[in-house]
């Protein structure tokens, strides 16, 4: 028997020259991960050569694990004089892993070749984008262990079993990776690196953890649907950086490269993660957030044809090394994705304001753990028809208690059981509209007794015209109001009492 040894790059496969007999050329390669369908099985089309291709037979085989897939057997593949041939395979099911095995048999049955396919997996695509804490940040002693049912597709183009750090911008074949901050606005080239091979972009100890696994691993635990991930993201990134103007830039913006990968890994994706806001915090910036991520989004769904696209957002959290009494665009960018999520078909927000942090700017690996289950809980609300599991805490509305002049109930759409708070609730505040303490304090707030989705609000003297409520003001505030499933509830202000 005579085995080739198969290369993989850019996502496709190329047999050794010093082979000769089966070349794959595109459509698989180990680990690789395939959309499946509305049918829920994988559209796959492979294409290659086979030689010599008038006195051989080409044949292929998918095994799960080491059993034959039922039709799937040793089935001949059709090759023309000139040796080119294309396989068309539309049954596969969700599931896995497949191996796809390939031989080519002389005319008295002897194996000429063999190429083996391994750890093929049909199930869902999820892009990751954003900044540092899409990159994740925590410390990788505490990271979620591997599984072999969630694979990833590294920014060099390789499928691979999915294992933090998933984000490496050393091994990146774009130029928009090959870069690292010099300050806020500079940034300098990096020398490509591929992993293993340096220490890569850890800021400080062993660093890497985020919530793409987390939250891959609660979809597949649910459901059984293998998942792909496609990061994307780039630490300190704005939205400018992300715009989809950009996108004739190629693999020199991030909008062409997320494009680009998109393409790569067959055009089809369920949705895409989102965690990003802080380097678009500061006052000026923070005021056109919101139409920047429409305009994302909408370009998106434009761009590869999926106006049904799931688009999920974490709301920027904390920020340890900014000035309380001046929060700038902070609460502007929160705010901005909460309503930009409310408002767009698809989209679907979470909340990371009470978990806590690694550095000044980061959640940690807890946190990320956390976050990551908080989108799959989204995801399988929304994409997977979990109906047990709802998408979390949202504001509804605020009503006054018309027997006590001094008090509001805040009510709260899609808690799943009920509210909760240790020790008690925290992080309301009343403020002006533009986020000036009032001289009304808080007395209490707790949760109502008479209604699992509520909290009751209560202060010392009547409230003014002019006062608004608050969930998480500042850069640092203190917030702990959670759901049963540890769905947040996401910071929002200004939001008038009336």
């Amino acid at each position: 028997m005579f085995l080739c040894f198969i290369l993989l790059w850019s996502g496709l496969l190329y047999a050794d020259t010093s082979c000769g007999k089966i070349i794959i050329s595109s459509g698989i390669a180990d680990d690789r991960v395939f959309q499946r369908a509305s049918d829920n099985k994988a559209r796959i089309n492979i294409i290659g050569t086979a030689s010599p291709s008038t006195t051989t037979n080409l044949q292929f085989q998918i095994q799960h694990r080491t059993q034959d897939v039922e039709g799937f057997g040793w089935n001949t593949v059709p090759v023309d004089a000139n040796g080119q041939w294309m396989l068309k395979i539309d049954t596969l099911l969700v599931g896995g892993p497949y191996s796809v095995k390939f031989r080519l048999l002389d005319s008295a049955k002897n194996e000429l070749d063999l190429v083996n396919i391994e750890n093929i997996l049909v199930g869902d695509l999820w892009l990751l984008g954003g900044q540092s804490n899409m990159d994740g940040c925590g410390d990788l002693a505490d990271a979620e262990a591997p599984s072999e049912m969630i694979h990833s597709f590294s920014l060099g183009n390789a499928w691979q079993v999915a294992e933090d750090p998933i984000h490496y911008c050393y091994e990146s074949v774009y130029p928009v990776y090959l870069t690292s901050y010099v300050s806020p606005t500079v940034r300098r080239p990096i020398p490509y690196t591929p992993r293993g091979t340096c220490p890569g972009w850890k800021p400080a100890g062993n660093i890497g953890a985020g919530l793409g696994i987390p939250f891959a691993k609660a979809i597949f635990e649910k459901t059984q649907v293998p998942i792909g991930l496609i990061p994307c993201s780039l630490g300190g990134s704005t939205m400018p950086q992300w715009s989809p103007e950009l996108k004739d830039k190629a693999g020199s913006s991030l909008y062409g490269a997320m494009l680009d990968r998109i393409e790569k890994v067959g055009g089809r994706i369920v949705g895409m993660l989102w965690y990003q806001g802080e380097s678009d915090s500061d006052a000026e910036a923070a005021k056109m957030y919101q139409d920047r991520l429409k305009n994302l989004i909408v370009s998106i769904c434009k761009d590869i044809n999926e106006p049904n696209l799931s688009f999920y957002c974490v709301q920027i959290g904390r920020q340890l090394n900014g000035t309380e009494n001046n929060p700038g665009g902070k609460d502007t960018v929160r705010e901005a994705q909460r309503k930009c999520m409310l408002e767009m078909p698809g989209a679907a927000l979470v909340s990371a304001i009470d978990l806590e942090m690694s550095s000044s700017a980061h959640i940690d690996t807890v946190g990320y753990k956390r976050v990551g289950r908080r989108l799959a809980n989204l995801a399988l609300a929304l994409n997977y028809s979990v109906k047990e599991i709802k998408t979390g805490p949202m504001l509804n509305h605020i009503a006054f208690d018309p027997c006590k002049p001094n008090t509001i109930r805040v009510v709260f759409d899609n808690v799943n059981g009920k509210l909760i708070a240790n020790p008690r609730v925290l992080g309301f505040s009343l403020r002006s509209e533009n986020g000036t303490a009032m001289t009304v304090q808080i007395l209490s707030a707790k949760l109502d007794p008479q209604n699992s989705s509520a909290i009751i609000i209560t202060t010392l003297e009547p409230l003014k015209e002019s006062t608004f409520l608050w969930y998480g003001w500042g850069w640092d505030p203190v917030c702990n109001v959670v759901d049963e499933l540890d769905m947040a509830l996401p910071a929002f202000g200004h939001v008038k009492i009336k």
